[in-house]
């Protein structure tokens, strides 16, 4: 249901830290709410501990950055402004590319997220 109705922003390459907050906040938007257990129930591992020797066999997609120079930047201009994150930045310095499948949802505002939540992106803190 969720991912149907909130897909993956499929214009966002290189992008590691920050798709989270965008399918939250986006997902917000279209009337989804968010809950958050008062013990973890599931999780991922990354490559540490017991598994770090099998898991680091496999590239990273950082390691390959230098073929995709600049790209990371113009999709995280892309996520902030998607979600309205970055209102210092002009609206036409990043994509608007299928908006209306990977943009923002009409139930709620992300400025409702953002009071709701305590976070003043003008200021850049919580």
């Amino acid at each position: 249901h969720f991912v149907v109705n909130v897909p993956y922003d499929q214009y966002l390459p290189m992008i590691f830290l920050g798709e989270e907050m965008s399918i939250g906040l986006r997902g917000f938007t279209y009337g989804y709410d968010m809950y958050a257990n008062e013990k973890s129930i599931c999780f991922h591992s990354y490559a540490v501990g017991p598994n770090e020797a099998k898991r680091n066999t496999v590239a990273h997609f950082w390691e390959h950055s230098g073929m995709y120079r600049g790209v990371g930047k113009k999709a995280m201009n892309r996520v902030l402004g998607v979600v309205h994150m970055n209102p210092e930045v002009s609206e036409e310095s990043w994509d608007h590319v299928e908006l209306d499948k990977y943009g923002i949802g009409a139930v709620r505002t992300p400025e409702k997220f953002f009071r709701t939540f305590g976070i003043h992106v003008r200021e850049k803190k919580t």
